[in-house]
């Protein structure tokens, strides 16, 4: 009881976020139905997202060796991961990530106010507070903002935020002209999460998605609203200039 408590408290502290209609809070919106049936975290993060939240997703790291297991009849390779049910009709934003987490404890989320989007990260609850196990929260830093289309910068600063040797490799999803208009990144020392968070911010907003094996990890930025790991609606302009 005093878990629970102690969670639900933290999530409630400063986590708000702009809501789409007015200033109605964001995390207080209704979503009409959540349902999984022994399904990992990746699923509802894909529900939620067409249901128009702006969630960014870390998956828990895969190991290569320990998490692949074989199936004894058809000898299949598969990869563990955890699974759980739930289903939920008419609850709000918060409510429902709640119910997530206490699904799969290996995760934790929060609400960026700044960029007005919500994270769902590897962590765990403990008694000094909320502890995160983000493979993005290397420090990075810029002296000057950088002004100019957004995918385009995001694929410049790939090797300059050291996403490379921090064994993450960016792979675009998605239309690229729609979603790369002229944006201004502000000058800044944070984590490369934060510069991430605030490139995928700008209309037409995305989500950023990381997942995939510890020491190669995928990341991946979406149109929010669709399944991640779609085709993407036109073949159009879909892939980044070489």
């Amino acid at each position: 009881m005093f878990r629970r408590s102690f969670f639900t408290a933290l999530c409630l502290i400063g986590l708000t976020l702009a809501g789409k209609a007015g200033n109605a809070d964001f995390l207080d919106r209704k979503i009409r139905v959540i349902g999984l049936r022994g399904q990992p975290m990746l699923e509802a993060v894909t529900q939620l997202r067409r249901a128009g939240v702006p969630v960014c997703f870390e998956e828990v790291e895969i190991d290569h060796i320990t998490d692949r297991t074989v199936d004894p009849r058809s000898g299949d390779v598969r990869i563990r991961k955890t699974t759980f049910s739930i289903s939920m009709k008419d609850a709000n934003v918060r409510e429902i990530l709640n119910a997530l987490v206490r699904s799969d404890s290996e995760y934790v989320w929060q609400a960026d106010s700044r960029d007005q989007l919500i994270e769902i990260l590897p962590g765990k609850i403990a008694s000094s507070g909320v502890v995160l196990k983000s493979v993005l929260d290397w420090q990075v830093s810029f002296e000057q903002g950088l002004t100019g289309k957004r995918l385009d910068i995001i694929k410049d600063i790939e090797d300059q935020i050291g996403m490379k040797q921090h064994n993450v490799y960016l792979m675009w999803r998605g239309p690229w002209d729609f979603y790369n208009p002229v944006v201004t990144l502000q000058a800044q020392s944070g984590s490369a999460r934060s510069v991430l968070n605030q490139l995928v911010s700008f209309e037409p907003k995305l989500c950023w998605t990381l997942a995939g094996f510890k020491g190669g990890r995928i990341l991946s930025c979406v149109p929010c609203g669709t399944t991640w790991g779609a085709p993407p609606p036109t073949d159009r302009g879909s892939h980044p200039p070489e």
